[in-house]
């Protein structure tokens, strides 16, 4: 196979493709939470997923909008304790600056639960 592609193209020929079967776009069920300082979003958690940085959370909203936690030290570590079923009202509360120079301020979350 490799043999005939090399000398199709070396003839100049491109090789024949299989028809495309894969016409249906898989779009997110979800969007990442992209806060501004004071910006808050209240729900529930609905899934836990394991990403490149670790687990993240996943919050649906009381409008059905499904927002990937961002993956923030401050934030997840608030989050860890908090399961599927966690009603929730997070807020992106200030960015503290780095002590060291170069590095990216220290984002500052606060989480709050409903009073049981």
């Amino acid at each position: 196979m490799v043999t005939e592609v090399r000398k199709l193209l070396n003839d100049g020929e491109k090789p024949k493709m299989a028809k495309d079967e894969y016409t249906q776009e898989v779009k997110n069920e979800f969007q990442f939470w992209n806060p501004e300082i004071s910006d808050s979003v209240t729900g529930t958690i609905v899934d836990v997923f394991s990403g490149e940085f670790g687990d993240q959370k996943i919050l649906e909203t009381e409008t059905g909008e499904r927002l990937v936690m961002p993956n923030h030290a401050v934030l997840k570590n608030l989050l860890q304790r908090f399961d599927v079923g966690s009603e929730l009202k997070i807020v992106y509360d200030s960015d503290v600056p780095a002590k060291q120079k170069g590095r990216s301020p220290t984002k500052m979350y606060k989480v709050f639960t409903k009073v049981q």
